[in-house]
């Protein structure tokens, strides 16, 4: 038997780029999930110093 780290891996998918977005920010928002990717291009949703922020490939 495995034995349970504290840490859950979740991949879903959706209909959209925005639906997944959405899903992201809702996830991190609800602190359900300490950060959230959407895949091609890459964006992550994370919280930082009490604020939900947004990144894009390449840092923007």
């Amino acid at each position: 038997m495995q034995e349970h780290t504290g840490t859950v891996r979740v991949e879903t998918t959706v209909d959209s780029r925005e639906g997944a977005e959405e899903v992201a920010r809702s996830v991190v928002a609800h602190r359900l999930a300490a950060c959230a990717q959407v895949s091609g291009p890459l964006s992550s949703f994370y919280r930082w110093e009490g604020r939900s922020r947004p990144t894009r490939s390449g840092g923007s």
